[in-house]
This record gives C-alpha cells, sequence and structure tokens, in this order.
C-alpha cells in the first residue's frame, strides 16, 4: 500500500529560528509530496516524488523504481520516466534512456532487462533514447523539461520491437 505523505520544506531568512522569533518571520516553505511505503515491520520506504508517479488504471507505478532498474543495463548511463497519457490507463511510463559511449540497446533489450526488477505492467509502452538528459545546476534531473520536451515533440518516443535512431 502507497500512502501519500506531506513534509514541509522550510525556505528563507528564517528557516533555522526557534520560537517567537520563528513565528514573527514569513513561511517561506513550500510543501512537496512524497510517496511512501510502510512495510509491516514499520520500515518505511520513499518511493517516489507525488508529482513523478505515473497512475496507470488505478494503479501507481514509481518513476524512479524504473529509472532504477533502467541503470542497472550495462548500456544504459542515465534513465528517467515520465507520464504519457494514455486514452485507456490515464497515464503509461515512457523510460528516456542515455547509452553510455558506444554503447548499443534496444527498446527490446532495455523492456526484457526491466521485466528482471519490476511487474510486467510497469513497462513502459516506449521507450526514448537521448544523448542527454537536462539537469538544474545543482544537477537535479529536470523532469519538467522533459515533460514539456515530449509534449512538444521534441522527444519522440520508440514501441517496443523498434531500434532507436541514436
Amino acid at each position: 500500500m502507497i500512502e501519500r505523505l506531506q513534509r514541509r520544506v522550510e525556505l528563507g531568512e528564517g528557516a533555522f529560528l526557534t520560537g517567537p522569533q520563528r513565528s514573527a518571520t514569513k513561511d517561506a516553505g513550500c510543501e512537496p509530496a512524497i510517496s511512501r511505503l510502510i512495510d509491516p515491520d514499520n520500515t518505511l520506504h520513499i518511493v517516489d516524488r507525488a508529482k513523478d508517479v505515473i497512475k496507470s488504471g488505478g494503479e501507481w507505478i514509481s518513476s524512479q523504481a524504473l529509472e532504477e532498474a533502467a541503470m542497472r543495463h550495462p548500456a544504459v548511463r542515465e534513465a528517467a520516466v515520465v507520464a504519457m497519457q494514455h486514452p485507456r490507463w490515464q497515464e503509461r511510463p515512457l523510460l528516456i534512456a542515455v547509452l553510455t559511449g558506444s554503447a548499443t540497446a534496444t527498446a527490446d533489450d532495455l523492456r526484457s532487462h526491466l521485466l528482471r526488477f519490476v511487474p510486467k505492467w510497469w513497462l513502459p509502452d516506449a521507450i526514448a533514447f537521448a544523448t542527454e538528459l537536462p539537469h538544474g545546476p545543482t544537477g537535479k534531473l529536470q523532469k519538467d523539461e522533459l515533460r514539456r520536451r515530449v509534449a512538444e515533440g521534441m522527444i519522440v518516443p520508440v514501441t517496443a520491437s523498434t531500434t532507436p535512431g541514436c
């Protein structure tokens, strides 16, 4: 069972103040939601950021888990997963992979590899290959930029049984 957990990230001048000083400063925080999984032994696992989790047919797919599984493939240097709109399932995962050096891999290779680590219904319907992924100044992957590029047709996904045009 995956639940959403709200946490406050404090930003700004009053972030480290306590007591009366704290309440006198403007609250400049934001509230990103994260998805978590709590095992029966009360172990907490951070699954994904709520805006990155993919809702497919009423079930949730962790983009983070798919990315980690994809990067276990020896030909993949970096991977990102974003949601694509789907007429029946609401959303489906799109895997965007950056291959290492002169390595080669097809969409089918990656899907076969992913099947070793994730349930079959999590497998991406489409996979795109890129030379690089956008990162912010701190090195964080910019998924909003990836979503924009997909929406504008700048990233063209290939379906399984298709060789990528790297």
